[in-house]
């Protein structure tokens, strides 16, 4: 309760500094009269947020795929976010993840293998992030960059793409550091 109350007393406090009120006796007056905020007021100038979709529309479609940054047009989103890999053929695809377990299920280093070969893998209909399942209902594939931009490109979106400036080096396995106790 006594948090609640702290959270409305907050609330009050930022709403009285930014707008101009003409008479304030008590937060939970019900007489206060609210006015616009005026031109000169910092908040008034504020633009609205940008909307990124953040590798496509997760919640929807499985990461990085074709869907899911075409439906971002549907969710009136300013722009979107992805990331790339070479293949080992020099291709750019979009997928997060520099292996493909999580999303396929097989362990493959994108640098390791050709586009080709990542075609005949699909992106798992149920995916699990934490301790949360989602289903989106069909597989898809993992999309070439040229593929992404193409679906869009009649959209209205900003991109935002991390692309690869060198090859990818195999990482070497370190061995643990941790001590193993034996009774």
């Amino acid at each position: 309760m006594a948090a609640s109350l702290r959270a409305l007393f907050a609330l009050c406090f930022v709403a009285s500094s930014c707008l101009s009120v003409e008479s304030v006796t008590s937060c939970f007056d019900k007489s206060i009269k609210v006015k616009s905020i005026p031109d000169s007021h910092l908040y008034a100038k504020k633009q609205k947020p940008l909307v990124i979709g953040h590798h496509g529309n997760p919640s929807k479609f499985q990461e990085n795929t074709v869907d899911g940054f075409k439906s971002l047009e549907d969710l009136k989103a300013d722009g979107m976010e992805l990331d790339t890999f070479l293949t080992k053929d020099g291709e750019l695809v979009v997928i997060h993840y520099d292996n493909t377990l999580i999303l396929t299920g097989e362990r493959h280093n994108i640098w390791d293998i050709t586009y080709e070969e990542l075609k005949k893998l699909d992106i798992k209909s149920t995916l699990t992030y934490g301790t949360k399942q989602y289903n989106f209902g069909k597989t898809r594939k993992i999309p070439l960059l040229s593929e992404v931009i193409d679906a869009v490109k009649d959209k209205e979106l900003k991109h935002k793409a991390r692309l690869p400036t060198k090859p990818h080096r195999k990482r070497k396995r370190r061995p643990s550091r941790r001590k193993t106790r034996y009774r």
